[in-house]
């Protein structure tokens, strides 16, 4: 049950980092102010991050 929780988890971690990415493409998109430009950055951060803990979780569950 924990592996298939484990593997919900990821996809989770995954759809979230997508949708941060799709976001930060329609900041880059719109007109440049400071305020699109400073969520351009902190979305494509937070999608970073979002990768980050994916890949991480997949590698724990690869070890298992």
């Amino acid at each position: 049950m924990n592996d298939i929780m484990g593997y919900v988890a990821c996809w989770n971690w995954q759809i979230l980092a997508f949708n941060f990415l799709i976001a930060s493409f329609i900041c880059f998109a719109l007109p440049r102010t400071l305020i699109t430009s400073s969520f351009y950055v902190a979305f494509f951060l937070v999608f970073i991050g979002c990768q980050y803990i994916t890949l991480k979780r997949k590698k724990e569950l690869q070890d298992e």
